[in-house]
């Protein structure tokens, strides 16, 4: 029986991860089109591109690590609320604090990749770089949006 439910689990956490693993190669995919599609509009040469891609990589690698951390954090307090166990105001502040650090963190990761930049674009390439990314991400957006409409 035990070996029945094992090899059931094994099945079931294998096609989770077949299903999952196309999101991944899409979302890869993106991350390169972004990269690319910014290189060009900075107009980085060779060696600069290479600076530049090394430094965003490490700090997208890092915003996500936090942001994994917030969504087990977020996923913990929502199991908790809905339970039945009554909660006092500490529980609830305490997890309010958490939440904010984690945001905290993540903001002042991406002003330190700001800040790094300094030293291989120029003040005018970083503020390209900053409204580049909230252009791409709407435009990502919306092509999902239309993609679901259809």
């Amino acid at each position: 029986m035990k070996t029945k439910i094992l090899l059931f689990v094994f099945i079931l956490s294998s096609f989770s991860f077949a299903q999952m693993h196309p999101r991944m190669k899409d979302r890869n995919r993106l991350e390169e089109l972004e990269k690319v599609k910014l290189i060009e509009e900075l107009n980085l040469n060779e060696e600069t591109s290479a600076r530049f891609v090394a430094r965003l990589s490490e700090n997208r690698q890092n915003q996500k690590k936090i942001q994994r951390t917030k969504m087990k954090l977020v996923s913990e307090i929502q199991k908790s609320l809905e339970s039945d166990e009554k909660k006092d105001n500490k529980f609830y502040e305490a997890k309010i604090n958490s939440l904010l650090e984690l945001e905290s963190q993540m903001h002042k990761q991406r002003e330190d990749f700001l800040n790094s930049l300094k030293d291989i674009l120029t003040p005018e390439q970083i503020l390209k770089t900053m409204i580049f990314e909230v252009k791409f991400r709407e435009e990502v957006k919306d092509a999902l949006i239309r993609r679901e409409k259809r």
